[in-house]
C-alpha cells in the first residue's frame, strides 16, 4: 500500500513514512534525507521483528495518524540495547532531531560486532 501525499509530491508506505511526510502541504519545506533516516529505522524494526510497523492499525491513514502522534512500534527485547538506542534516534518525531544518514551509518557500523552477543531465537 502506497499513498501519494500531494498530487505532485512525495509518496510513501504507511508505517515507514515519517510524521511530517503524511501531512505535508504543497510549498512547505521538507527534508527528504531525514525522511530516509526515519524509514530506515522502520526497516530495521521490520528486519528484527518480522512485522510491518504498526500493522495492528490496519488502515494506512490510521497508521500515519499514530506516527504523527509519536506512536512507534515496540522494539524486540532480543535487539541489542545499543541498536535500540540508535533506532530511537533515527525515528525521532521531529526531523531536525533525527540522526543524519552519515551519523546513523557510523553508529550502525559500530554494531556489527554485537551479533556475537545475540541469542538465537
Amino acid at each position: 500500500m502506497t499513498f501519494r501525499t500531494d498530487p505532485n509530491g512525495a509518496m510513501g508506505t504507511p508505517g515507514y513514512m515519517p510524521p511530517e511526510m503524511a501531512f505535508i502541504r504543497k510549498g512547505e519545506h521538507y527534508s527528504p534525507k531525514a525522511w530516509d533516516v526515519f524509514s530506515m529505522a522502520m526497516l530495521i524494526y521490520f528486519m528484527w521483528s518480522g512485522k510491518h510497523p504498526l500493522l495492528e492499525f490496519e488502515q494506512g491513514f490510521a497508521i500515519n495518524e499514530e506516527i504523527s502522534k509519536g506512536t512507534r512500534p515496540l522494539l524486540p527485547t532480543r535487539m541489542p540495547s545499543e541498536l535500540r538506542d540508535i533506532v530511537r534516534m533515527m525515528w525521532a518525531q521531529k526531523a531536525h532531531e533525527r540522526l543524519s544518514m552519515s551519523e546513523a551509518c557510523i553508529l550502525l557500523n559500530r554494531c556489527q560486532d554485537l551479533d556475537d552477543n545475540i541469542e538465537d531465537g
